[in-house]
Order: C-alpha cells, then sequence, then structure tokens
C-alpha cells in the first residue's frame, strides 16, 4: 500500500501536500504499528526476542532503519 500511495504521488508532483497526505497518512500508521508490535514481541517472547533483534538490526528499511 506504501508503494503505491508514493508511486500515486510521485505521478502527481511535489508541488502540493495532498497527493502526498495518503503516504504520510500510511507511513504514520505503519511507524505505529511497528513500534507497538516491538512491544508486544518484547513480552510475549523476551530473551528471545532480543536474540532476534540482534540477528535482524534493521526495523523496516534495510541498512537505514
Amino acid at each position: 500500500d506504501l508503494m503505491i500511495a508514493t508511486a500515486i504521488g510521485l505521478t502527481c508532483g511535489v508541488r502540493h501536500l495532498l497527493p502526498w497526505a495518503y503516504t504520510i497518512f500510511l507511513a504514520g500508521l505503519l511507524v505505529r504499528r511497528l513500534r507497538h508490535d516491538e512491544r508486544r514481541c518484547q513480552a510475549k517472547y523476551g530473551s528471545a526476542w532480543d536474540a532476534y533483534r540482534a540477528l535482524v538490526p534493521y526495523r523496516l528499511i534495510p541498512r537505514i532503519w
């Protein structure tokens, strides 16, 4: 969904914010969900989650974040 929203924003250009509103909204939802899931996984799996996080250092975008 985020890639489609970005593609739509790119076809409309960068002069106005309105075509990018959906992309910004989806990115916000994705980051919020990511943090929520991390808290739940930490509570559920404990040290196994820490080991997983050590093996997978990036949360969403490889080599960036």
